[in-house]
């Protein structure tokens, strides 16, 4: 089965970080697509909801660079440092961006972020290619 890595030109020199590291923002494998952890750390100065909003855009771009959208969607992991806190904004968030068939979701809490003083979250996510 065929295996190619996708990676989305709106993304310009941050894949250069992928590249060097031998990492991918997404792998497709057949008609499934396996997005990695796209943290919206870009955001993360503006407040969790900007974060977490950016986060979700970044995984849009990498589903339209594989041809697919958020309506593909099958499977989410999501991690989160203040889950209980930020429970209200990561909801109201999701549902601007997931907006037909829900798909499964995985919501996990974590006791520190990766970064110090930047990623609260991270995300996972599976996806069927449309043909």
């Amino acid at each position: 089965m065929e295996r190619r890595a996708i990676e989305p030109t709106a993304w310009g020199t941050e894949l250069g970080w992928y590249r060097e590291t031998r990492l991918s923002p997404a792998v497709q494998v057949g008609d499934l697509l396996f997005v990695a952890g796209c943290t919206g750390a870009s955001a993360a100065a503006d407040g969790p909801r900007a974060q977490m909003r950016r986060a979700c855009e970044e995984i849009g771009e990498v589903l339209e660079a594989a041809g697919a959208s958020w309506d593909e969607v099958v499977s989410m992991t999501t991690y989160h440092v203040h889950f209980r806190r930020d429970i209200e904004e990561m909801t109201e968030v999701h549902r601007e961006f997931v907006t037909k068939e829900p798909p499964g979701l995985d919501r996990c809490g974590s006791h520190r972020a990766l970064r110090a003083g930047g990623d609260r979250r991270d995300r996972g996510h599976r996806a069927r290619v449309p043909p």
